[in-house]
C-alpha cells in the first residue's frame, strides 16, 4: 500500500486554512459577547420609571432614544458580524466561497483594532497565489 506524502507546500496550505478558520471561529465568539455591555447598560442604566406600555416610546427622552437606538444598531451589527464570521470559518474548512471569505475578512477591518489586525492577516493570506487557486 502506497503512502500519500504531502508536500511542503500542501502543509503550509493546510496550516494556513486550518490558523485562519479557528481565527474566524475565535472571532465570531468575541463579536457574539461584544454586545453583552450594550445589552446591559440599556437594561441597567437607563432609568425606568415606566408603568404605561402602550406610551413607552414618549416617555424616554431624546438622549435616551438616542443612546438606545445606537446600542441597538451596534448590537445587531456585532451578533451579524458573528454570524458572518462563524460561516466564513466553516466555508475557509471547505475550501469554499472565496470571495464571501475576502469579503468578511474586509469587513471585519471596520471592527478596530482587534479587527482590523485579523482582517489585514487574513486578507494578507488569502491573496496569496497558492492559497487562491486551492479554491
Amino acid at each position: 500500500m502506497e503512502e500519500y506524502k504531502l508536500s511542503k507546500e500542501d502543509i503550509s496550505f493546510f496550516e494556513t486554512l486550518s490558523s485562519l478558520h479557528i481565527f474566524h471561529y475565535i472571532w465570531a465568539g468575541m463579536l457574539l459577547l461584544l454586545p453583552v455591555p450594550f445589552i446591559m447598560y440599556t437594561i441597567l442604566f437607563i432609568p425606568r420609571n415606566r408603568t404605561i406600555y402602550c406610551n413607552l416610546i414618549a416617555e424616554y427622552n431624546n438622549s435616551e432614544l438616542i443612546v438606545i437606538t445606537i446600542l441597538v444598531i451596534l448590537s445587531l451589527y456585532c451578533i451579524i458580524g458573528s454570524v458572518v464570521n462563524f460561516l466564513a470559518g466553516y466555508f475557509i474548512k471547505r475550501c469554499k466561497n472565496y470571495l464571501f471569505i475576502l469579503i468578511t475578512s474586509s469587513i471585519n477591518c471596520f471592527f478596530i483594532p482587534l479587527g482590523t489586525i485579523f482582517g489585514v492577516y487574513s486578507i494578507l493570506k488569502l491573496v496569496k497565489f497558492e492559497i487562491k487557486e486551492k479554491f
